[in-house]
């Protein structure tokens, strides 16, 4: 877990840290999360709503 609280439809690279005002991710850890999070999507299109799912 990584205790941040995010939306599904933003950009990775959009979050950064309260604190200092830098980006939470470099940007390859953006990127690997928002394909990661684009393979949810094509998922959960199938058989279950993903905005449901982060609610949990």
């Amino acid at each position: 877990m990584e205790g941040l609280s995010f939306h599904p439809d933003e950009n990775f690279t959009n979050y950064i840290t309260l604190e200092t005002e830098e980006p939470t991710y470099s940007v390859e850890e953006a990127t690997l999360r928002n394909r990661l999070m684009s393979e949810c999507f094509t998922v959960c299109e199938k058989s279950t709503d993903i905005y449901s799912i982060m609610l949990e």
